[in-house]
C-alpha cells in the first residue's frame, strides 16, 4: 500500500554492487540519477525505507541529514535499476550502458511554442558530441528527440533512462523534430567512453 515500509538490506549488499551502482549513476548523470530516485518522507532507519509510492522499492542510497540525525528524507536506487545492474554483473561481471553522445535539456512550454511543437514533450538537444553516435547520424543542437523506437520520449530524463538501459551496439530509431519537420534517424549506440 502507499506509504508502507519496505525492508531493504543496505548493510548486507556486496561492495561490488555498490561500486557498480555508483558507476551506473555516474554514467547516466547525477541529475538523471536524482530524478530517477524514490524519495522517502517518513522515518528512515538503517533497515527500513518507506516507499514514496506503491510500486517503488529500492536500495537505500542517500539520506538528507544536515545535523547528523535523521530528518526523514532519503533516496533509494529504484529496484528496477538495481535489477539491471545485478543481472549484468551476474552475466558479464561488468555493467555496460548504451551511449548516444548527446547533452539533452528539458522543453518548457515557452520553448515548445517558439520552435513549433504542439506540446512540451521530448528532449531538446543542447549539444551533439563530435565523437558520439548521434553526431555521426546527423543529430545536431536544436533538434528535439520526440520518440525512440516508436515509443514517445516524455522528457530529457526519459531519453537518458531509455538510452542508458540499452546495450552498446543496439540500433535505435529516433523520431526527430527539426525546423518544423519530423524525420526518422537510425543510430547505433556505443559504450560510454571511459
Amino acid at each position: 500500500m502507499l506509504g508502507d515500509g519496505v525492508v531493504a538490506p543496505s548493510v548486507a549488499v556486496e561492495k561490488s554492487l555498490r561500486v557498480a551502482l555508483v558507476g551506473f549513476i555516474m554514467g547516466i548523470g547525477v541529475g538523471a540519477f536524482l530524478a530517477a530516485h524514490v524519495q522517502s518522507r517518513k522515518d528512515i532507519h538503517d533497515w527500513l525505507i518507506p516507499a514514496a509510492h506503491a510500486a517503488s522499492l529500492g536500495l537505500p542510497a542517500h539520506f538528507v541529514s544536515p545535523s547528523g540525525g535523521s530528518i526523514g528524507i532519503g533516496f533509494a536506487i529504484p529496484a528496477e535499476t538495481v535489477k539491471i545492474v545485478v543481472d549484468q554483473l551476474k552475466e558479464k561481471g561488468v555493467v555496460t550502458r548504451g551511449w548516444i553522445g548527446l547533452q539533452v535539456r528539458p522543453i518548457s512550454p515557452e520553448i515548445a511554442a517558439r520552435i513549433g511543437l504542439k506540446e512540451a514533450r521530448g528532449a531538446l538537444v543542447g549539444e551533439s558530441q563530435a565523437n558520439g553516435p548521434a553526431a555521426g547520424a546527423g543529430i545536431v543542437a536544436g533538434d528535439v528527440i520526440a520518440s525512440l523506437d516508436d515509443q514517445p520520449v516524455k522528457d530529457h530524463r526519459d531519453l537518458v533512462k531509455k538510452i542508458s538501459r540499452a546495450a552498446p551496439g543496439t540500433t535505435v530509431e529516433l523520431g526527430v523534430f527539426r525546423k518544423g519537420e519530423h524525420k526518422s534517424v537510425t543510430v547505433t549506440l556505443a559504450e560510454i567512453p571511459k
